[in-house]
This record gives structure tokens, sequence and C-alpha cells, in this order.
């Protein structure tokens, strides 16, 4: 289905789902203070980077998922049970529509928090 073809409104209602992630994803993003240090665990193709403006967004994905996506402009290909990244090194981890693909979705939850300074946001 098309949604680009429908009223904003409208639109809106179609993709509750989308909206609802997309509202969240904006009011967490404006929550970090300008230049906070932004982990974007399971990329994908980098969709959420645009949120982060002002802050240093790092976007981590396998890059094995959809065949069409292009992984090019992620800045790093990772394993999310096996996170490439000292301790601590991150203000703010975001993990959007992932868990559910990954083995272990325990082990990515402590990586998240392994990779998070302490007081950070998840």
């Amino acid at each position: 289905m098309n949604t680009g073809l429908l009223p904003g409104p409208l639109r809106r209602y179609v993709l509750d789902f989308e909206r609802r992630i997309a509202d969240a994803v904006t009011a967490f993003a404006a929550s970090l203070p300008s230049g906070a240090r932004v982990l974007d665990a399971g990329a994908g193709e980098g969709a959420y980077k645009r949120y982060f403006s002002g802050r240093r967004y790092v976007g981590l994905d396998l890059g094995i998922g959809d065949q069409e996506w292009d992984y090019t402009q992620l800045d790093v290909l990772g394993d999310l049970a096996s996170l490439p990244f000292a301790d601590g090194a991150f203000d703010a981890t975001l993990n959007i529509v992932t868990l559910e693909h990954v083995k272990d979705p325990a082990r990515v939850v402590c990586e998240l928090a392994r990779v998070l300074r302490p007081g950070g946001r998840m």
C-alpha cells in the first residue's frame, strides 16, 4: 500500500505504530543535550539519524536484514550482542524494533547498558 498518497492526518492514523515510534524518538532526542553521544543500536538504514541533529549520532547494525536496504550510511557494522565500544561510551542508546530479531535479547540489553555511561538514558 502506498501511504504517501494519503493526507497527513489519515496517514498518521493508518500508520499509528510508526507514528508512535516517531513521536517517542522525537521526544527522546529533544530530551538530550546538544553534543550528547547517541548509539542507535540496530539502526537499519539510519532512519532515526535525522532526529538527532546537534548530537553525536552513531548508527550500528549487523547489516544482514532486508536485501533491498542500503547499509552504507551506517557508522559501524557490528553485532548487538558484542558491541565494539568501550564501557560508558554513550550518553544515550536507542533500540527500535530490534530485540525480536536477535538470538539473545537479554545479552543485547546488557551490552546496551554496558556502553551507556552511568546516568545515561536508554
